[in-house]
């Protein structure tokens, strides 16, 4: 229980060292429009956010386009893309500018206590739907390698809408006790303006300790997992396949062009999660364990990373996925993937629109 108290103040010093932050750097701006040294050290910083929320909003809208717009993407693998996606949408057009807005431009919550609901609600929701996300999708690619007939009959359009609601189904209710409790009887934070799910009077049960245990390290930790067991089957399946003969292994790896493609985009997932999560696993470990409190520029630093996930994931995706790839060109060309004739080829719409009328 000590280790849940001292997560706990843990996350009490995040806002907290957000709003030190906001507080040390209005303050520099006000006497530097004086003594005139640097006057534009808040504002970069601001910038750089700015971009970041941009990067991260209309990458994720451009994939929900691609679904929207081309039917050969719909697959099931990457249904579980656009979940990520919408999580991480959601992340760029709610999370990050009310955070920024509050602790890192005024330094304190200037808004409603139901803007302070709802902006919590997606804080701690969208980041375990794309957590939770991989982690389906690291346990996918498991499951084709461990069991690929099985996996052949399973995998079907509908097996992803189950995994999707469950998904949602296991974020929100490893969250919702804590929150439902919190938000019902110590929302009002007006005269404190702060915006805080850890205040006083709130019972042990209802800490946020839970929810991260449960919707953060547990995903993040069988994510890990899942994907050594991945390598692993994969080294074991390349030295069995050595000795097949070439025309049938070339046969074989074009009917596995998409799950080589699977695998690609889920190595680039899981880097980008370990690389964008590392500094915030340090900071806890060094804090609750430790307990040792870094400077509050490493805590910054590791709490801003966090958000790295969500800008880059599109386009990890993009980069790891040719089907994606020729999609976005189709589109951007004005294309679409949704006129097919009944051999299963695309139709140009040009070649259609030029045909020849017959003559009588």
């Amino acid at each position: 229980m000590e280790l849940l108290s001292n997560w706990s103040n843990w996350i009490e010093a995040r806002h907290a060292n957000a709003s030190l932050l906001s507080s040390n750097l209005t303050g520099a701006n006000a006497t530097l429009t004086t003594d005139g040294s640097n006057p534009i050290a808040a504002w970069w910083m601001l910038l750089i956010f700015v971009l970041m929320t941009a990067v991260t909003v209309f990458g994720n809208l451009a994939i929900v386009t691609l679904f929207l717009a081309d039917k050969k993407v719909r697959t099931p693998f990457n249904y579980i893309l656009l979940n990520i996606a919408i999580g991480d949408a959601l992340i760029g057009t709610v999370d990050m500018p009310y955070y920024a807005a509050s602790y890192f431009y005024w330094g304190f919550w200037p808004f409603s206590d139901q803007q302070c609901s709802f902006w919590m609600f997606i804080d701690y929701l969208m980041p375990t739907i794309t957590l939770a996300s991989i982690t389906a999708l690291s346990l996918d690619r498991l499951w084709a390698l461990m069991a690929p007939i099985a996996y052949r009959c399973c995998n079907t359009t509908r097996k992803a809408s189950v995994t999707i609601f469950v998904i949602w189904l296991y974020s929100t209710l490893g969250m919702l006790p804590g929150y439902a409790y919190t938000r019902l009887y110590l929302a009002d934070q007006r005269a404190d303006k702060t915006c805080l799910w850890e205040v006083a009077g709130l019972p042990n049960w209802a800490s946020p300790s839970y929810p991260l245990i449960i919707n953060l390290c547990a995903p993040f930790a069988i994510t890990l997992l899942c994907y050594v067991g991945i390598v692993l089957r994969l080294l074991q399946l390349r030295s069995s396949r050595a000795a097949v003969n070439p025309e049938t292994h070339r046969q074989t790896s074009k009917r596995n062009r998409r799950e080589q493609q699977a695998f690609a985009v889920l190595t680039l997932l899981v880097v980008t999660l370990s690389v964008s999560y590392m500094p915030w696993v340090v900071y806890t470990v060094r804090l609750v364990v430790l307990k040792y409190e870094d400077s509050l520029t490493f805590y910054n630093v590791s709490y801003w990373m966090g958000f790295i996930l969500s800008a880059a994931s599109p386009f990890m995706a993009l980069v790891g996925s040719q089907d994606l790839r020729t999609a976005m060109r189709r589109l951007c060309h004005g294309r679409s993937g949704n006129l097919e004739n009944p051999s299963g080829n695309r139709v140009s719409v040009l070649r259609k629109a030029t045909a020849p009328i017959p003559t009588t």
